[in-house]
């Protein structure tokens, strides 16, 4: 039996188009263990008021449970109505046909939070299924259809094109902390908690709250959209200084915070000129025309004609008259004088622009030469310090470098222009390290250029990273594979989606990374003999750099030179590999102080503001917050324009040059991107006439001198705080003075070498800890006194909940008996893991003969899959190359069966399981003794 309550207006505000979108918010409720369908509820809007709620529930209820929902729909003018749902029933369509019966709208925008399940259950998986396997659409992010898709109304015979909007791609949380996030509060986002995991349970036993949660998503979801878009515009035209016209819209605005972001410091970069269209035009100039683009050849005669008009002018004559046109073009775009140069200005002609040609999606596709390894961008020290033990049995600290990466920022500038490329041929003899900064080093601007290097050395380091990827996996990953998802932890740094492993190799290096901090770094601290063999025994694989003679003073003078540029970038005669680029390599510096700064300044604003009762000031300072954090991710990336691998791996190196300060003053026992943990009682002192070089600092084991303690030696931090007493009773007043003290210890450590630490530290006192366990690269626990409890951190693996009957990762045991001084290894391997099926993986696993297991799962569903732990050792000190591949190398399955890494000897206890993994040697009991 169906109900659809007649005395509820089907839109309870007349819908008034005030453009030819419909907006339309959807969520439904199902009951986790069997994925039955319990609601669907839908929110229309017409761009500025609510049109109506409509609420489609379970037909399999009883008739109380019905009656019950029906008045709580009345009371509330929310259309309620039972179904019995199938794969083919459509809820939207009714939803639109009631919503907009004359069919005024051309377009729906379809918001959703995250599932793809939600579509499923609007649309009908019989609709939905085609499109998904298509590719129409999409998950990556956030759930998308890169172009919309046409669905046709049953009630009106309108054919609308539908877009759907997942909100997620905003947020890396819940619902709840997104709404948050723009200053709103969901009441009732809480109110099912307990049925979360039974919500047809919830549903039974208390309707009215049901109801009113299952439509608080939807009517949420507008009010969302909207705050967002007006908080994006205020941070850009009112902090950045955009121009309200080009700010973004509800209709333009990105799904994706990393969209978002790069898209905003793209159209920064194109204020920092009077005239917009004259500085688009300069970009196009110094551009590369897609060849792939369907209207090339035209375009092609366009650029060539456009360019030599209004190149070769003497001082200003160019400009004046591309000026006057643009102008003119501006009005009247379709006039057949401008036929050509509004091909010329057509963004979509363009596969790069000026300012996008130092990036990983450029370098990645270089194949004639060595420059394909400018695309790499390392990214922040990972790396356990101390793999000799895996406890800190004195109280201790966690330090961070503070807003690491956006105090980096602020303070470098972005490069707008073509940078100088250094690549090789596989014919050609590479110059060492010494003869290409013989050559080129007094040209160089600091934090502008970036080296790749490779070579062998006679004593250990631990400052310079390798990546080991060749120049086919990089040109591989540009033509398909840079954008596919990976599990791989090795790559957990990787931002640039390069493949291959990051590495650090001791005494090899292989595409390392050598930017000014780095090298001054080298220069301050290797020994005379160190040094002469990192500048001898080092090649030089790759290079970019903006230097200082290309330098131009304003933009003013950029565009200037760039008009009037007659450079030209072809093959002579058409000749293969017999090119030439003569265009201008003039470059800008744009501050990046007046982007970052900005946000930063604004935030720290707001944060006074919220001290002194101004209930706006959180929200906004969560979205500047999202702005800093996410700049340096874009501009790493390989997908957006704004990419350029010389401002990333110049921050990044930085962050790795201040996190290996930090250890090497206080010996943290693991490096995590920004800070470590570290014991009060044993940092490292040293003689005021010592400078140990980089194969003494490599490994903190060595560092008391056994001939003179008096040398180098351990103590306590500040030598005269008792740290014990104010761990174990949590004493603030005594811990608070830790940044200070910890900064003086620092600064006298390395002031020695007349090295600076260029970042602010901070500690997480909440994190101080009585005692400490970790393992691998990046796994840890803290046993801590104050309100943290036991702090564990364990990539890749989720900490459940005790009444979830998920069994978890074996390591929360382990590093739990670390801490203790427990010498039993955990015996169960075996582990659960709770995932929801994404679309990628639904379409490989249809289109795969195998996944058996996997092909009754829809998108959105949840899934938990058995898994068995693996101990390696690559977090051991590596000195060669083959030493580290064949540890990751190492197989868990052979011929069909299992393989146990070094857990094989956890019947024995962790610390010969550990002895092991220091011997690098699996065999090393094949007697089990």
């Amino acid at each position: 039996m169906s109900y659809n309550i007649s005395t509820v207006t089907q839109t309870v505000v007349s819908c008034n188009p005030t453009s030819s979108t419909l907006t339309i918010a959807t969520d439904s409720e199902w009951h986790s263990p069997t994925n039955e369908w319990l609601a669907t509820s839908f929110t229309t809007h017409d761009g500025v008021n609510k049109c109506g709620e409509y609420l489609f529930i379970t037909n399999n209820l009883t008739e109380d449970v019905k009656q019950t929902l029906l008045i709580w729909g009345n009371t509330n003018l929310v259309t309620v109505q039972f179904v019995d749902r199938n794969d083919n029933t459509n809820l939207l369509d009714s939803v639109v046909g009631n919503t907009d019966p004359p069919g005024r709208y051309k377009s729906i925008r379809l918001l959703i939070y995250y599932s793809p399940k939600d579509i499923e259950y609007s649309l009908g998986w019989g609709l939905v299924e085609p499109l998904i396997r298509g590719e129409v659409i999409q998950q990556k992010r956030g759930v998308s259809t890169p172009k919309p898709f046409k669905l046709r109304n049953s009630f009106n015979n309108t054919e609308y094109n539908v877009s759907v909007k997942d909100l997620r791609g905003w947020s890396a949380g819940s619902l709840k902390s997104l709404a948050g996030t723009v200053g709103l509060t969901m009441v009732s986002k809480n109110d099912m908690d307990e049925y979360k995991t039974r919500m047809r349970d919830g549903l039974e036993a208390l309707p009215t709250v049901f109801a009113s949660y299952a439509m608080g998503d939807t009517a949420i979801l507008h009010d969302i959209y909207n705050a967002y878009v007006e908080m994006v515009r205020w941070v850009q035209h009112d902090v950045i200084g955009i121009p309200l016209d080009d700010c973004f819209t509800g209709d333009d605005i990105p799904m994706t915070v990393g969209s978002l972001v790069a898209a905003t410091l793209d159209k920064w970069i194109y204020t920092q000129y009077p005239n917009k269209q004259v500085l688009k035009f300069a970009m196009n100039k110094l551009g590369i025309l897609d060849v792939n683009a369907s209207d090339h050849k035209f375009s092609v005669a366009a650029f060539v004609n456009t360019t030599k008009k209004y190149s070769g002018h003497k001082k200003t004559g160019g400009i004046v008259n591309l000026t006057n046109d643009l102008d003119r073009w501006v009005v009247n775009q379709k006039a057949d004088e401008f036929k050509l140069l509004n091909q010329f200005m057509k963004g979509g002609t363009y596969q790069h622009l000026a300012h996008s040609q130092a990036g990983v999606k450029y370098f990645s596709k270089v194949t004639g030469d060595s420059a394909t390894f400018n695309a790499i961008v390392q990214g922040g020290r990972c790396n356990n310090e101390r793999p000799s033990e895996y406890s800190i049995n004195t109280v201790g600290a966690d330090i961070d470098l503070a807003s690491c990466y956006g105090s980096a920022l602020r303070q470098f500038t972005y490069p707008l222009g073509l940078p100088t490329v250094w690549g090789y041929t596989p014919n050609q003899q590479r110059p060492t390290l010494r003869q290409w900064l013989k050559k080129n080093g007094s040209k160089l601007v600091d934090n502008l250029w970036t080296l790749t290097v490779e070579g062998d050395i006679s004593f250990h380091q631990d400052l310079i990273y390798s990546k080991l990827v060749t120049q086919h996996q990089i040109n591989r990953a540009a033509f398909g594979d840079v954008d596919k998802e990976t599990n791989d932890d090795k790559r957990d740094d990787d931002i640039s989606h390069i493949p291959g492993e990051f590495a650090l190799i001791r005494k090899q290096i292989r595409n390392g990374i050598i930017t000014s901090e780095v090298l001054t770094t080298l220069k301050a601290v290797a020994t005379n003999k160190e040094l002469s063999e990192l500048y001898d025994n080092l090649t030089v694989v790759s290079g970019v750099a903006y230097l200082s003679s290309n330098q131009v003073s304003s933009v003013d003078e950029w565009v200037e030179t760039v008009v009037n540029d007659t450079g030209v970038y072809i093959n002579r005669g058409g000749v293969h590999s017999n090119s030439t680029d003569t265009r201008t390599r003039a470059w800008v510096a744009l501050p990046m102080e007046e982007f970052i700064g900005k946000l930063v300044n604004e935030r720290s604003r707001l944060k006074k503001a919220g001290k002194a009762g101004d209930d706006n000031a959180a929200a906004r300072q969560n979205v500047l917050k999202l702005f800093v954090n996410t700049t340096y991710g874009v501009i790493a990336s390989p997908f957006f324009s704004v990419g350029n691998t010389v401002v990333a791996n110049n921050i990044t190196a930085r962050a790795r040059v201040g996190a290996w300060m930090l250890n090497k003053a206080l010996h943290t026992r693991q490096s995590i991107t920004d800070g470590g943990m570290y014991s009060l009682m044993t940092v490292p002192y040293i003689n005021t006439s010592i400078k140990p070089g980089l194969d003494l600092l490599s490994d903190n084991t060595r560092w008391v001198d056994p001939h003179n303690s008096d040398r180098r030696t351990l103590a306590p931090l500040g030598k005269d705080i008792d740290w014990d007493t104010a761990v174990q009773n949590n004493d603030a007043e005594v811990l608070t003075k830790l940044d200070k003290v910890a900064g003086e210890h620092i600064a006298a450590f390395w002031g020695r070498y007349g090295l600076t630490l260029p970042f602010d530290i901070e500690h997480k006192l909440d994190n101080c800890f009585t005692t400490a366990a970790y393992i691998s690269k990046a796994h840890y626990l803290l046993k801590t006194t104050g309100k943290a409890g036991d702090v564990y951190k364990i990539r890749g693996a989720r900490e459940y909940t005790t009444d979830s009957g998920l069994r978890m990762h074996p390591t929360y045991e382990l590093l739990k008996a670390m801490a203790t001084g427990d010498d039993v290894f955990p015996t169960e391997m075996m582990y659960d893991h709770k995932s929801l099926m994404k679309i990628p993986k639904y379409n490989e696993v249809q289109n795969s003969s195998g996944y058996a297991n996997l092909k009754d799962y829809r998108p959105g569903d949840e899934i938990v899959e058995e898994r068995t732990a693996r101990y390696n050792n690559t977090h051991i000190f590596c000195d060669t190359v083959n030493q580290f591949k064949n540890r990751v190398g190492r197989k868990t399955f052979e011929g069909g069966q299992p393989v146990e890494l070094f857990e094989r000897y956890r019947h024995m206890g962790i610390s010969k399981v550990h002895y092991t993994m220091l011997m690098d040697n699996l065999g090393a009991f094949t007697n089990n003794k």
